[in-house]
């Protein structure tokens, strides 16, 4: 699966990736350079719910993506004049952190990391078609590529439904995958 030239992630995926508490891990067996745009950094605040057992309150904690940066896990893009236009374009049809990201891979050849059903259809339906990775195509790879333990993989898929709200739609080619996986 990734043998992309590199990866944009949009705010809800990055959300996922977050919440799995591996994602300097995940990022490093991907073998291509993952990118957020500024604006995408800068305008999505991001938080996770703690797993029921590290937090009784159920009080919500800020994503802190720092570390990812620092150490060059995660780069920060900015547009340039031609993405911006794409962006204006794209943001008619998708929320506006979800259009950055879509035309930075639209313009750039990288490959879009987005779980949103609208941004998923504009991609695929561009006049060039942006190949997209939805969180558990990414999760899948990186369980196989990396031999990740079944307990691990569960794990992983535990801490994206309960701190990241998210779980994949019915229709996913991936949900049994997934299902089969959770205890």
């Amino acid at each position: 699966m990734m043998s992309a030239p590199g990866l944009v992630w949009d705010a809800c995926a990055l959300l996922n990736l977050a919440a799995t508490r591996r994602a300097s891990d995940i990022l490093a067996v991907f073998g291509c350079p993952s990118h957020v745009v500024r604006q995408v950094r800068e305008g999505e605040i991001l938080y996770l719910r703690p797993l029921p057992e590290e937090d009784l309150q159920g009080s919500l904690v800020s994503v802190d993506l720092a570390s990812l940066f620092s150490a060059g896990a995660l780069l920060e893009v900015e547009l340039t004049a031609a993405e911006q236009a794409t962006f204006v374009a794209f943001a008619a049809e998708m929320d506006d952190g979800e259009a950055h990201s879509a035309a930075v891979a639209a313009h750039r050849g990288w490959w879009l990391v987005t779980d949103d059903r609208v941004s998923l259809r504009v991609a695929r339906g561009h006049t060039t078609p942006i190949h997209t990775i939805t969180t558990p195509d990414w999760v899948k790879w990186w369980a196989e590529a990396a031999s990740i333990e079944e307990a691990m993989v569960a794990e992983t898929l535990r801490r994206i439904q309960v701190c990241a709200n998210y779980i994949p739609r019915r229709v996913h080619p991936l949900k049994a995958w997934w299902d089969a996986r959770l205890p």
